[in-house]
């Protein structure tokens, strides 16, 4: 049996942690604390470490294990995303569609060139959420921007709370592994 090892990366607030749990088969390893400043009714805890998760899939050719790794989204701890990056297998990109920045991430997170650990070089599927609170107008003008952004990864629209939405993600990153 193979184990893949899955990162889970973006933003602070971009459902990374809630993913994991949607998906893990096991009690979640998560370092989140209370927030010391920028707190929300919705977000009042920020993971400074890694979440950790663990799922078993079947795919053709047996079972496989994912190990599900949810890295911090503040800009204090990108020191770690290299460290993290070692041995992955893949990579899901969460973006928030409520963020302002959520288009600059994409091109941020996913270019090539400048030689810098910060840009992922994996099999990688975008994973955007939050896409159910903006109004019409928003979500329409969100797609069309993401549209013109001319992302060649897969790109899909899901509920970070919903096991299936996440797995679903998690099968089409297992597919562009396996090329």
């Amino acid at each position: 049996m193979d184990d893949f090892k899955i990162l889970f990366i973006g933003r602070s607030g971009s459902a990374k942690t809630t993913a994991i749990n949607s998906a893990s088969q096991v009690k979640v390893v998560s370092t989140d604390v209370l927030m010391s400043f920028m707190t929300t009714d919705v977000k009042k805890e920020t993971t400074v470490g890694l979440d950790y998760g663990d799922l078993m899939v079947s795919i053709p050719g047996g079972q496989r294990r994912l190990r599900l790794y949810g890295v911090p989204g503040q800009s204090r701890f990108s020191f770690s995303w290299e460290i993290f990056q070692q041995g992955c297998s893949g990579v899901v990109l969460m973006i928030d569609a409520t963020d302002r920045c959520a288009i600059d991430d994409i091109h941020y997170y996913t270019s090539a060139g400048e030689n810098t650990s910060k840009r992922i070089q994996l099999p990688t599927v975008i994973a955007i959420v939050k896409g159910d609170l903006l109004s019409l107008e928003g979500l329409s003008q969100f797609k069309e921007n993401v549209s013109k952004a001319n992302i060649s990864l897969p790109v899909l629209w899901i509920d970070a709370r919903s096991k299936d939405a996440v797995l679903s993600v998690l099968n089409i990153l297992l597919k562009q592994i396996g090329r």
